[in-house]
């Protein structure tokens, strides 16, 4: 049985090379999803 972990992390101003510099040392994939690609309204119902 494996485990599988996923790290959450909220970067403030150049989160590109802060990711960059996280690839370069721990490797693994990176999965980066803007605020504006999460929140568009596209991706977003509100109700009410």
């Amino acid at each position: 049985m494996s485990t599988t972990t996923t790290t959450h992390l909220n970067l403030r101003g150049d989160a590109r090379a802060a990711l960059d510099f996280y690839h370069s040392v721990f490797g693994g994939d990176v999965v980066a999803a803007t605020r504006t690609r999460v929140t568009s309204p596209a991706r977003t119902r509100r109700t009410g």
